[in-house]
């Protein structure tokens, strides 16, 4: 993995290195996100009524701490803040994307059921409806993610010297 993220560095703009970082540590934290939804739904059956946003629920929120740990560690560099902070931030940015994500989900999968079994049938392997709605879900969620994480959890904080540029060039 060391290798790949050094081939990134060196042969690419660093907006595209963050952004290949992002998709890489945000596609494992999304794995587990997934396959905890798999567990919850497909085998513990937790999937009536509120049990299915609630698996959801539940397997976002653990994606959600792998995806800190992990960008927080591969894909952004030190915020200057302190950690509490950035966790706090990092936090609410992440319940926003938990609110998408349910949200869009059970949106998909309550109202869309048919059109995703007719989607499902065209894809490679078969998806049940409540799958591909947490998949789409998941997705569209990343843009947000993407952004919100790169502008507001890990923003970097300027350092005095750079303060007193910026206010010198007003």
């Amino acid at each position: 993995m060391a290798e790949v993220l050094s081939f990134f560095d060196q042969t690419m703009s660093r907006g595209w290195v963050l952004f290949i970082r992002f998709l890489i540590f945000s596609g494992s934290a999304a794995l587990v996100n997934f396959l905890t939804g798999q567990l919850l739904y497909g085998v513990f059956g937790l999937i009536d009524g509120t049990q299915y946003a609630i698996s959801v629920a539940t397997a976002f929120l653990l994606g959600m701490l792998v995806s800190y740990t992990l960008h927080r560690r591969f894909t952004f560099p030190p915020s200057g803040r302190r950690r509490r902070e950035e966790i706090r931030v990092f936090f609410f940015v992440s319940i926003g994307g938990l609110l998408l994500t349910t949200s869009i989900a059970q949106s998909l999968f309550t109202g869309a059921a048919g059109a995703l079994t007719t989607v499902s049938r065209h894809l490679p392997v078969q998806l049940q409806p409540e799958t591909l709605a947490h998949l789409v879900a998941i997705g569209l969620t990343a843009f947000y993610s993407f952004f919100a994480h790169r502008d507001l959890s890990f923003r970097r904080t300027p350092t005095p010297l750079q303060t007193q540029s910026a206010d010198t060039h007003k």
